[in-house]
């Protein structure tokens, strides 16, 4: 019994031992399975960020359809907007680096004035040169040189508004004209000039500036040259002086008013439109019965064979170097310049052509539009794009532009040559802009 009894009690022992044994691997091995389940979920799950973005105000729909479509993708990150002019972001970044102010994530700024803020406050912008969109060159270089500055690049650029020149097929067919003819800006004049008697203009432009930006860029000048020094009669500069003068002049069948040119257009009062694609998308949406009747083509060139192509408009994102969520502020400005959604989205509805040229690529945005002929509105802008000049807007661009229009039309009455004229501004405004 004593035997019985002391083996009974041995193997109870080891019962037990085993019971808590494999118990003990149970609970180790769960202890495991929820350490990998919790390691699992720290990697899944993203800390929530918020950035500011400053707009322009004309933007402010765009950025706030490109935030809806971000959201799905990063529901982790907040994107706060704040909507202001253009020249209210430059002031009021340059107001805050000056006086040591938070700063905004990002700001977008237009072409003409990133130089002011490369300039004076490269120190508070982040550098993205060392990006690998910007090295393989995802972006138009000439978007990108004006950004840069030597070794260093200090933005992102966003879009652009390619110009065209739309005509009215109809009426110059029945005065036996075909746009295709009109390559050049003398051609473009000689036309104005057979359609006087009929009472047609060539076009209708709200103030001066609107064509001469868009010569100046066709041209590639800024009113300084290579070293910085301002030229406003350099021979460049002077094509499109000497345009601007014959307007005044009355030598060239334009009319520069208030007056709604896509009325005058659609009444068949002006022959053409300086236009974008979001041109082309306002009066498809406003003058369906213009269809058939229009016809797209090239910008007239300064000679033959000379660039026919220029943008408006150029708008850039600048990320603060001081950004907390950096990483989320490139995030959001490579999906809005990038993503196949967000870029047509800003095509299809806004006729804002990206300056990311793998958007070049996707299908969907590569449509033929029936209103201007069946033609690829996507594809004229890639060719366009690739002949854009290389122009660096200089700080002061804005500036000299109406100091030149100004003096144009302050002499205009006068005899006074169109060379006179510029040589007398050049030797009055040189001292300012040493």
């Amino acid at each position: 019994m004593k035997n019985k009894s002391k083996k009974f009690f041995i193997m109870f022992i080891i019962a037990l031992f085993m019971i808590s044994f494999l118990g003990g691997c149970q609970s180790s091995s769960s202890s495991s399975t929820v350490k990998k389940q919790t390691s699992v979920n720290k990697k899944a799950t993203k800390t929530p960020g918020e950035i500011t973005v400053w707009v322009c105000s004309k933007d402010e729909n765009v950025i706030n359809d490109q935030i809806n479509l971000f959201k799905k993708k990063y529901p982790y990150i907040s994107v706060k907007v704040v909507a202001m002019t253009s020249k209210d972001i430059s002031d009021k970044y340059i107001d805050s680096c000056t006086n040591g102010k938070k700063l905004p994530d990002i700001i977008e700024v237009t072409d003409d004035s990133t130089a002011t803020l490369i300039n004076g406050f490269s120190d508070k912008l982040l550098n993205v040169a060392s990006d690998q969109d910007i090295k393989k060159g995802m972006f138009l270089n000439n978007r990108i040189n004006n950004l840069s500055r030597k070794n260093s690049v200090y933005g992102y650029p966003w879009y652009v508004k390619p110009v065209f020149m739309l005509y009215r097929s109809d009426i110059l067919r029945s005065a036996g004209i075909d746009a295709e003819d009109i390559k050049t800006w003398d051609d473009y004049v000689s036309v104005g000039n057979n359609l006087k008697s009929s009472g047609r203009k060539l076009t209708s432009i709200p103030n001066l500036s609107e064509i001469y930006n868009v010569q100046l860029n066709q041209l590639g000048t800024d009113f300084f040259d290579e070293q910085g020094k301002i030229d406003v009669n350099g021979k460049k500069v002077m094509v499109a002086n000497k345009f601007i003068y014959n307007i005044l002049k009355n030598q060239i069948n334009i009319d520069v008013s208030n007056s709604d040119y896509l009325q005058l257009f659609e009444k068949g009062s002006i022959v053409s439109l300086i236009a974008t694609p979001e041109t082309v998308l306002y009066l498809e949406k406003s003058h369906s019965n213009l269809s058939g009747k229009i016809e797209i083509t090239r910008l007239p060139a300064f000679e033959n064979g000379g660039n026919d192509t220029a943008y408006v408009d150029g708008t850039n994102f600048m990320i603060s170097g001081s950004s907390k969520n950096k990483d989320y502020a490139v995030k959001f400005v490579k999906f809005v310049t990038g993503d196949v959604d967000a870029v047509y989205n800003q095509f299809n509805i806004y006729g804002l052509c990206s300056s990311n040229t793998a958007a070049y690529t996707y299908e969907k945005i590569h449509k033929k539009n029936k209103y201007v002929g069946d033609i690829d509105m996507y594809k004229w802008y890639i060719n366009s794009a690739k002949l854009f000049s290389n122009i660096i807007y200089n700080e002061n661009y804005n500036e000299v532009r109406d100091e030149v229009l100004r003096s144009l039309n302050d002499n205009i009455k006068s005899n006074k040559k169109i060379e006179d004229i510029m040589n007398d501004l050049q030797k009055s405004i040189e001292p300012k802009y040493k």
